[in-house]
């Protein structure tokens, strides 16, 4: 049946809408759902306000958001968010910098 809905929602839904969907509704810690919810608990901003640092810390813990903190982030996560960092940055199209 899951695999019925993938299939419609993405016949429906540009890849956009369903990232949308997703960063609104996954969980980022114990009752804290939504990347907008995550920025103001962990960071006290809006998502439009973070900095490249902090969303990354945020992406950083997306694998076990209940176990890591991205405020507060241990040796495991700071090298998730290197990493990250370095992605974005080896496959950015436009300048970019660090904040």
């Amino acid at each position: 049946m899951e695999l019925w809905f993938t299939g419609l929602i993405e016949l429906i839904w540009s890849k956009k809408r369903i990232l949308e969907v997703y960063l609104n509704s996954i969980e980022m810690g114990n009752g804290i759902y939504g990347v907008e919810a995550a920025s103001k608990y962990y960071f006290n901003v809006k998502a439009s306000e973070l900095t490249k640092y902090q969303a990354t810390s945020i992406v950083a813990i997306f694998p076990s958001p209940l176990k890591w903190n991205a405020s507060n982030p241990g040796p495991y996560v700071k090298t998730r968010i290197d990493w990250i960092n370095r992605q974005m940055k080896l496959h950015s199209p436009l300048p970019y910098k660090q904040n």
